[in-house]
Parts: structure tokens; C-alpha cells; sequence
């Protein structure tokens, strides 16, 4: 099963992080995907709106490049 981070980055999502946390930015269609294709990984997902009004899903934890690099 593919991690968050793996599945909004194949189906095209805008990802951006600070340090570990994920944030892809929302899209109805991205975030059906997301429940189809990896809902363990979406457990502890909130959604917020960033000061410009962009809606956005934050994945605590669910950047994996910043995992990748401290192996």
C-alpha cells in the first residue's frame, strides 16, 4: 500500500511541507483518491485554510523525503 505522500505525488497533487508534515494542497478529486488508495495514512489528516484562502490537507508526519533523508 502506497504511503500519502507516494499517492498525491502520482496522481499529480501540489504537495508542499514544513520539516515532516505533509501538505497537499485539497482538490475533491485528489482527495478521493487519498481515501481509496491509502486511508491508514489519513487517520490523523486535518484540513485547514492557509491565509490566502488555499484549502489544504496537513499529514502530520507524512512527508517521506524528510524521513528518507535522516536513514
Amino acid at each position: 500500500m502506497p504511503t500519502v505522500y507516494e499517492c498525491a505525488k502520482d496522481h499529480g497533487a501540489v504537495i508542499e511541507n514544513w520539516c515532516s508534515d505533509l501538505y497537499i494542497k485539497f482538490d475533491p478529486d485528489i482527495w478521493k483518491v487519498l481515501c481509496d488508495e491509502c486511508p491508514d495514512g489519513l487517520r490523523n489528516a486535518q484540513h485547514f485554510t492557509s491565509h490566502d484562502g488555499t484549502r489544504w490537507i496537513d499529514v502530520p508526519f507524512g512527508y517521506d523525503p524528510y524521513w528518507e533523508a535522516r536513514r
